[in-house]
């Protein structure tokens, strides 16, 4: 005949425990990716302070060789203009 004598029920024990698991698994993986961003967040920062200090000091380097060049230059009588030709 066809007649359901159950009441109807839309999920029943299994589905609705399923959905408060995957619910909460997703809480937690968000947690983790978080986590995860702001350590790599922070290693970048370190490695962009390091690059810094590299350029810092490259850029000192270079300066003082200019100057010692201007003053070998300056030693053996060079003018800008003879530099330029070389």
């Amino acid at each position: 005949m066809g007649f359901n004598s159950s009441p109807l029920a839309f999920d029943l024990y299994p589905f609705t425990f399923l959905t408060m698991v995957e619910s909460l698994e997703a809480i937690f993986m968000s947690f983790f990716i978080m986590i995860g961003q702001n350590i790599a967040r922070r290693e970048s920062e370190r490695r962009h302070h390091f690059d810094l200090q590299i350029n810092l000091l490259n850029e000192r380097e270079m300066t003082a060789m200019l100057r010692l060049m201007g003053t070998i230059a300056a030693k053996l009588e060079i003018s800008e203009a003879d530099q330029a030709e070389a």
